[in-house]
């Protein structure tokens, strides 16, 4: 083709390059000849050569499924191959059930960074939304456990934003607020819970912990007594019990000077087994009453401060005097 072979030449039987090509199964033939303007002389004349629609009419949509089957199963090398064979970087997941899924979408779900970057390469677009509303950042709540806010999670991340997609994740991960993190999770689960709930059940207690610890009120009774629908009405305080990383959970960093309501949730943790050995609630009073000291201590000290930079007021002096 690039030193001008002459593509309507035929063999003894009339047949193009292109039939031959048809014949062998030679995609990636069928590809190149297509774009340079060949034809077919005896396919769809000839009786024994009818298309079957598995390489030509159909060709888009075969080559679609082969870019789908090495997101799910294959390597980033496979995914290149099929996107060179003509296949859609926005190509969309057609499966029964399923909420039509783009490309890009299902390896960022993989969290599969070099199946992320070819899409891109190949022009896939970070603002396409699935079936069910999902944006591209959206999908890495998908990921699992393991991989969650993990090295390849924050390179898709930064590759996605750096594009302008756009979500709750538009917030960097290590500047998510409470505030954030009590919105519901922007998947389409079915059913909804919200981020907290989410991560604690994927394992994330310490990155919850740590955005506790940055708010200024830490958590509330509300927030460990919300149920979530996608995990059949289980409380947030269950999802701690469950995860054994309960004790976390009752300290003044998680209630500052709350002890009261921090001790509304002892008949909770009495009631179960499971909770009862991992909370000591001696300790957990003493680490708040130990916080409200600091506390008042602090206070007083700016207060100190106030009264020792506040000038004291002068005396008018009577007229006359030096």
């Amino acid at each position: 083709i690039k030193y001008d072979a002459e593509l309507s030449d035929t063999d003894s039987d009339g047949a193009s390059a292109l039939d031959a090509a048809y014949r062998n199964h030679f995609a990636q033939g069928i590809r190149l000849l297509s774009d340079a303007g060949a034809n077919f002389c005896v396919i769809g004349n000839d009786p024994r050569f009818l298309p079957d629609d598995v390489l030509v009419s159909n060709y888009q949509t075969r080559i679609d499924k082969v870019l789908m089957r090495a997101i799910h199963k294959g390597t980033t090398q496979e995914v290149e191959h099929a996107l060179r064979l003509g296949a859609d970087a926005n190509a969309i997941e057609n499966a029964e059930g399923r909420a039509r899924y783009s490309a890009l979408h299902l390896a960022i779900a993989r969290c599969d960074a070099g199946k992320v970057n070819a899409l891109l390469a190949a022009g896939a677009d970070v603002h396409a939304v699935s079936g069910r509303g999902e944006t591209s950042l959206d999908m890495l709540w998908w990921v699992g456990a393991k991989d969650l806010l993990g090295p390849a999670w924050q390179e898709i991340y930064k590759t996605l934003d750096a594009k302008g997609g756009r979500t709750l994740f538009s917030r960097r991960p290590e500047e998510l607020t409470i505030t954030d993190l009590r919105a519901y999770v922007p998947i389409g689960l079915d059913g909804k819970t919200t981020a907290l709930h989410f991560l604690v059940r994927m394992g994330k207690t310490d990155f919850v912990m740590d955005a506790v610890a940055r708010s200024k009120t830490g958590l509330t009774r509300a927030d460990l007594l919300k149920r979530s629908d996608y995990y059949g009405g289980e409380t947030l305080l269950e999802a701690f019990i469950a995860s054994r990383r309960l004790s976390s959970l009752f300290t003044a960093a998680a209630w500052r000077d709350r002890l009261d309501e921090m001790l509304t949730l002892r008949p909770y943790i009495e009631a179960d087994p499971r909770a009862k050995t991992q909370v000591d609630f001696d300790a957990a009073v003493r680490d708040i009453f130990r916080y409200q000291r600091d506390e008042i201590s602090r206070r007083a000290d700016e207060q100190a401060s106030d009264i020792r930079l506040k000038p004291r007021p002068r005396k008018p002096r009577d007229p006359g005097s030096p």
